[in-house]
């Protein structure tokens, strides 16, 4: 699911690249990274903020899985990383269309 909604939000952020005269490619590898980048970071924040037992892998995915609105955080978290490069985006000037220039 994490990869599917990452695909959206990247596709969603080309056509906004598009629109504002930049690279597609590299502003969907640069959604990419930053959707996952922060997914990465808002589990770390999560583990390091309310995990107390053991370090051992088993443990750190069970309680990671256990329960679902630590995965919906993770989700957020990562929605947060589309959401700056988005922003990043809008705030770029808009390509003049080809009638504006006659």
């Amino acid at each position: 699911m994490d990869f599917i909604l990452c695909a959206l939000l990247s596709y969603n952020n080309g056509q906004l690249a598009r629109r504002k005269g930049q690279n597609v490619v590299v502003w969907v590898l640069i959604t990419i990274v930053a959707f996952f980048l922060a997914y990465v970071i808002g589990a770390m924040v999560l583990v390091a903020l309310f995990y107390d037992g053991p370090f051992t892998q088993d443990a750190l995915q069970q309680f990671m899985t256990a329960n679902p609105l630590r995965l919906l955080t993770y989700v957020f978290t990562g929605i947060g990383g589309y959401m700056l490069i988005r922003y990043l985006l809008e705030r770029m000037p808009d390509m003049p269309r080809k009638n504006d220039m006659d």
